[in-house]
């Protein structure tokens, strides 16, 4: 009796409680998640670096850069102060009176412009 008593008590310690079982679904689903996730940021780095490209090169061969500044777009005061506060300060510059773009510092904006013109 004693012995099965003590194979009982054996086959409790070993065998998995309700919560672990519990808990090792919880973490696979979290590794599944975190997989998940890896790839959503993997992309958002690709559209990143391509970004960076395409914009550097309309950046650089726009005829509205004018040493560095976007003359093509006008930002009222409140869009301005959004995109510094997105963008960080240097995204943004002030010319004759004028808040715009500048490129020179946030060139990706360029990337999604609707009015580039190249040089001619």
């Amino acid at each position: 009796m004693s012995q099965n008593v003590s194979e009982a008590n054996l086959l409790a310690e070993f065998m998995p409680h309700q919560n672990v079982v519990e808990l090792r679904q919880k973490i696979e689903e979290l590794i599944r998640n975190i997989d998940s996730l890896s790839s959503v940021v993997q992309q958002a780095k690709n559209f990143a670096y391509i970004s960076n490209l395409i914009g550097r090169w309309k950046m650089l061969t726009c005829k509205m850069n004018s040493n560095g500044v976007c003359m093509g777009w006008k930002m009222p005061k409140e869009v301005a102060d959004e995109v510094k506060k997105n963008l960080g300060d240097s995204a943004v510059i002030d010319r004759d009176g004028i808040t715009r773009f500048n490129v020179n510092s946030a060139f990706y904006v360029c990337a999604l412009c609707p009015i580039y013109s190249p040089r001619t």
